[in-house]
């Protein structure tokens, strides 16, 4: 079983924030390793980027928006492996611009121009200003 820390609500992740897995075990005989996947991928200890695993700990430094995912851990025994559920992390970010879009524009003196501006952000309703 997979869960988050008590103190953090997992609908209210931000960008910047340190996040905290715990997996919890039960087997006979006793787990010989505990393995943490991101999206399916296998997970490795990487302090420089702030991922760090315990035995059956992961925590996630200042987690950005590339972040977000499915997370489960996989214990082995003598006896095989179990899986656990997922949790989905949904890291909350502030809007950037998307890539690709038009930067400059040509136009006339008293012309009428549309020029669309394309966000990525989540929550995904945002609202803004030209400025």
């Amino acid at each position: 079983h997979i869960s988050l820390e008590s103190h953090l609500d997992l609908h209210d992740i931000k960008e910047g924030m340190d996040v905290y897995f715990t997996c919890s075990v039960t087997a006979v005989p006793s787990p010989t390793s505990v393995h943490w996947y991101h999206n399916e991928n296998h997970l490795r200890a990487n302090s420089s980027s702030g991922l760090l695993l315990g035995n059956t700990s992961l925590v996630l430094q200042k987690v950005e928006r590339h972040s977000s995912g499915r997370y489960t851990c996989r214990a082995t025994n003598t006896e095989g492996q179990g899986v656990s559920k997922p949790i989905l992390l949904h890291v909350k970010y502030s809007p950037v611009c998307r890539p690709g879009q038009r930067w400059v524009y040509g136009v006339a003196r008293n012309e009428m121009i549309h020029v669309a501006c394309q966000v990525d952000s989540h929550p995904t309703q945002v609202s803004f200003n030209w400025v």
